[in-house]
Formats: structure tokens, C-alpha cells, sequence
């Protein structure tokens, strides 16, 4: 890919929060952002209920105001993981 990188393959401000630079944005945001560990202190961790539930076929209306289900927003979004709380 040479130094510097052509101008098609750089990420900056303009384009660092779209697919898909976000992507490397988010794997490499040490090198471009100061960031600090942050300790868990001495205490055990809290448990957290669980109630694992098949979320795919959740259906939503999409900021379009169009339904669609969570497992086709995940590939619309080129979404690699989610957490919900």
C-alpha cells in the first residue's frame, strides 16, 4: 500500500466515523486518541442477571422509519458485536 497511504485509504476526521475506516478507528484508537486504563479496584466483580434471549427476529422501525429486524440492522451496520444491558 506504500507511505503515505493513498488518498482513498487514509482516516481522518472527515471520514473516521464511516464504514469503513470506523472500523479501524475503532482497533487502533490508542494510536490516534490518548486513552487511560481504567483499574477495577479490589472489589469482586457484581454479577449481573441473565435472561439470554434470541434477539434476531426483534423487529424496529430504522431511522428511516422502516421495519426491520435486529439481525438485518447487524448486516446493514457491518455491526461485529453488541451488548445490551
Amino acid at each position: 500500500q506504500g507511505f503515505p497511504p493513498a488518498a482513498d485509504k487514509r482516516v481522518d476526521v472527515s471520514n473516521g466515523y464511516r464504514y469503513p475506516q470506523l472500523r479501524w478507528v475503532v482497533q487502533h484508537l490508542r494510536e490516534i486518541q490518548p486513552t487511560q486504563n481504567i483499574r477495577r479496584g479490589a472489589a469482586a466483580p457484581s454479577a449481573l442477571p441473565e435472561a439470554p434471549m434470541a434477539l434476531g427476529g426483534l423487529r424496529f422501525d430504522d431511522d428511516k422509519g422502516q421495519p426491520i429486524t435486529v439481525d438485518q440492522w447487524l448486516d446493514r451496520t457491518y455491526t461485529d458485536a453488541i451488548v445490551v444491558l
